[in-house]
């Protein structure tokens, strides 16, 4: 019974990745522009401290706006501590000392350093999500820092001696890093606007503060340019471009998304040469390609690991039979389609856990995407948005007697058609949950003699949603197959479909159609 295993293989098949490093590309490009804006806005008059504390004032103002306005539900005790974690990286920490930095050192010089953030982040996940990389990953972590500290040194001109900007812009990094991941794993609960509104709300008390502060000590008095400098720090670098980022970042898989960060030292260097005509030598160049190469291969290290115990030899053989294996995403989608009722098991700290819901596929999305609700408390045993999950699509199966094999074939089996589909799931906000149920329920209902829909009591249907959480599962790798007796003579293959006609014709017109 080799060829019969049903073991689910840990790679399985691959989908597209394309959307999460597309709005990480996208996030990137945004603050690309940081340092090199920063300048401006120094130059023009504004003050170091008022920069990075000002401009999260303004972002803030912007979050409350759009917070209202859409309505959101407040975060939890756990999520208010969480989004300090993120304040206190990319809403404080990243942008207060970069501003000081930029103050005594060239746009394109923090740009290089900058470029260790790529690993930076890819650490600070791995100590967030309690993974275990391989020791080469740590290598080429441990490489790319060296040769930033390198970097640095040579361009003060002292070997071994750091300015206090390298320093800031190291500090800079490190916060950020933290920031990221955190907020990476908070935009699958919140969302990833969402995430970064509520962290910028939170820390504006400290930040008006401060802002305040360095007014009254260095009245902000600057040439428009500076202002439209810190308009777009403000705006886009401490706002719109967290929307980009982090909601990346939740699609995901995280570290792969943070290889993008490798283009914004190039992208800053470029800036820093065409505004500013800084001198970009050789070595800013080597330096640079050094920290991204290193950047990368950490990165790329801890990205290719596998998630689970490699499967021994003989038994990927047998799990991967040719015979079996469905590697068609479009026969993936056919399979939900007709059987939306799914199992979730989630491996949470407590132990395994499984729930069954039904599920709905984007049709718009060219990957696999699926949408469903879990009723509370459901989504907290399965701590949802942490951890990537399996969901399990079963479709038609039915026992096989040996009776209709040909004589001396004594071994039965059972035929199935089954996907294993795995990605982390992005938790909805309210108004999303509502819509995506609207759409669930709409499209199961429209098969109905007398169909229904929630809009014929709004509030009512609304309250009732507010004991579910929805969620978003973009699948990032499947592993399906239909075991249909393909082993056996087309002759024996018929008779077994003729067995099922009766009582299980799905099954029977599974086997008719290869």
């Amino acid at each position: 019974m080799k060829e019969h295993s049903s073991v689910i293989r840990p790679d399985g098949t691959p989908l597209s990745r394309a959307a999460g490093p597309a709005w990480g590309l996208l996030g990137v490009a945004a603050f690309s522009f940081t340092l090199p804006f920063t300048r401006i806005a120094l130059g023009g008059g504004l003050s170091p401290l008022f920069i990075g504390s000002a401009r999260a004032v303004v972002a803030a103002a912007l979050a409350a706006v759009v917070l209202l306005v859409t309505r959101q539900q407040p975060p939890n005790s756990v999520q208010w501590a969480r989004l300090a974690v993120v304040a206190l990286g990319v809403v404080a920490g990243f942008p207060l000392l970069t501003s000081f930095a930029m103050t005594t050192t060239p746009a394109s010089h923090g740009a290089v350093v900058i470029g260790l953030l790529p690993a930076a982040t890819a650490v600070a996940v791995v100590l967030r999500t309690r993974e275990r990389p391989s020791p080469s990953f740590w290598v080429f972590a441990l490489l790319g820092s060296a040769a930033a500290l390198v970097f640095a040194t040579l361009q003060n001109g002292t070997p071994g001696a750091l300015r206090p900007a390298d320093l800031q812009l190291f500090g800079a990094v490190i916060l950020a890093a933290i920031g990221y991941a955190e907020g990476g794993l908070l935009a699958r609960e919140l969302g990833a606007w969402q995430t970064i509104s509520w962290a910028l709300v939170l820390a504006a008390p400290v930040m008006l503060a401060i802002a305040v502060a360095a007014g009254v000590a260095a009245p902000p008095v600057a040439t428009p340019t500076a202002w439209l400098a810190f308009a777009y720090l403000a705006a886009v670098s401490m706002f719109l471009g967290f929307f980009a980022w982090y909601r990346g970042l939740a699609i995901g898989p995280m570290a792969q998304v943070s290889q993008i960060q490798l283009v914004q030292p190039v992208m800053g260097i470029t800036w820093a040469a065409f505004l500013f005509h800084e001198d970009v030598g050789p070595a800013t160049v080597l330096g640079g390609l050094t920290v991204v190469v290193c950047a990368g291969l950490a990165v790329r290290t801890r990205s290719t690991l596998p998630t689970s115990a490699p499967t021994p030899p003989d038994r990927r053989r047998h799990a991967s039979h040719p015979r079996y294996l469905m590697t068609d995403p479009d026969e993936v989608k056919r399979l939900i389609r007709a059987h939306p009722w799914a199992t979730f098991v989630s491996p949470s700290s407590t132990g395994l856990v499984a729930s069954h819901y039904p599920v709905l596929l984007i049709e718009e999305e060219e990957d696999i995407v699926l949408a469903s609700h879990f009723g509370r408390p459901d989504d907290e045993l399965h701590e949802l948005g942490r951890h990537e999950i399996l969901v399990i699509i079963q479709g038609p199966h039915d026992y096989v007697s040996s009776s209709l094999y040909e004589p001396g074939d004594l071994v039965p089996t059972w035929n199935h058609v089954t996907a294993h589909l795995f990605g982390t799931p992005e938790i909805l906000s309210e108004e999303e949950n509502y819509a995506m149920l609207t759409r669930l329920t709409d499209h199961f209902e429209s098969g109905q003699p007398h169909g229904r829909r929630l809009a014929e009591d709004e509030a009512g249907t609304r309250r009732a949603a507010k004991g579910t959480v929805g969620l978003r599962l973009r699948v990032s790798r499947f592993d399906a197959r239909a075991k249909l007796s393909q082993n056996k003579a087309p002759e024996v293959r018929e008779r077994i479909a003729a067995r099922f006609d009766a009582a299980h014709p799905a099954l029977a017109a599974e086997m008719r159609r290869g």
